[in-house]
């Protein structure tokens, strides 16, 4: 006897029917007809469905997953090419200062060179003329002070429309201590440069008043010329107060090995060939005796040569 079964039956109705009409048909059943009967029944049908059902919705969370992930990825790669770019842009800013006059002549560059200096507070620092003022080897509290107030107001020139409280504060803070501890200040300097830091001292001064002025007008492009035109003063102060070499070169270098004790101002020029956007220029190189003296005097004795 052949039997045929949906096994998509949806009504218990329907069921029932068929179970029915198929009892009509014999008296004896088997136990495998019995199991098939069961098996067709409403619960199994539904069981089997559910099932499908939620293998149809595990397949498409799947497939929203990993449209999601590609999402992700794509906008995260977008996002790293926009830092990749924006970084590059602040180390050409950064750099572009670096080719041009004296490091401690700041009166000679225009605003545009002086508004592109950054890393001036940077941790770490990156500015070239702050790593100079840095490793200077002196012991000097009060000038110290002074060149860490004017550095940090490159912190206050990063928010958006400059933070003047800020600028304030720091030109305020550094004035007080040129007024007030300007003697502490010569008093450390060799005596044959005494003059020399107190006239530094008061031009210092000078320019802070003027710093005052351009903060309470609120003149944000002045700020960094202002600024840079200060901390050249410091550098000159803070140069002054080195009253001798800081440490003994050991042997066999002491003897054998150009040595410069002290630092050298190198002007190179620079000619680029076959380039369209700049034939070359001047790159100034400061050579680091009192952190290098062998490496520096080799390369002033390379020059010479």
């Amino acid at each position: 006897m052949s039997m045929r079964f949906t096994t998509t039956t949806t009504s218990r109705s329907a069921t029932k029917t068929s179970c029915c009409s198929l009892l009509k048909g014999t008296k004896k059943q088997s136990k495998s007809s019995s199991s098939r009967v069961s098996s067709s029944s409403p619960k199994s049908s539904t069981r089997r469905r559910i099932k499908c059902f939620a293998g149809k919705n595990e397949e498409e969370e799947e497939k929203k997953k990993t449209h999601d992930d590609e999402t992700k990825n794509t906008t995260m790669a977008k996002k790293i090419v926009s830092l990749s770019t924006a970084l590059g842009v602040s180390l050409t800013m950064t750099t572009m200062p670096l080719v041009g006059d004296d490091v401690a002549q700041a009166y000679e560059y225009n605003q545009n060179q002086i508004s592109q200096l950054a890393g001036l507070q940077a941790n770490p620092v990156t500015n070239a003329r702050a790593l100079l003022r840095n490793s200077l080897p002196i012991d000097c509290k009060e000038i110290r002070q002074i060149q860490k107030a004017l550095e940090s107001i490159s912190d206050d020139l990063r928010v958006p429309g400059v933070k003047f409280s800020g600028v304030e504060e720091s030109v305020n803070k550094s004035l007080k201590i040129v007024k007030n501890d300007a003697n502490k200040i010569v008093d450390k300097t060799a005596s044959a440069k005494k003059d020399q830091v107190r006239q530094y001292l008061k031009d210092l001064g000078t320019e802070l008043q003027d710093f005052q002025t351009i903060v309470a007008n609120k003149d944000k492009q002045e700020v960094p010329v202002a600024q840079q035109k200060c901390l050249s003063l410091v550098t000159k102060i803070e140069e002054a107060l080195v009253n001798e070499f800081p440490y003994q070169v050991p042997a066999p270098y002491d003897t054998t090995l150009p040595r410069l004790e002290g630092r050298a101002t190198v002007e190179m020029e620079v000619k680029i060939k076959d380039n369209a956007v700049t034939p070359g220029g001047k790159l100034t190189i400061v050579l680091d005796g009192y952190n290098a003296p062998v490496s520096a005097g080799d390369f002033t004795d390379l020059i010479q040569k």
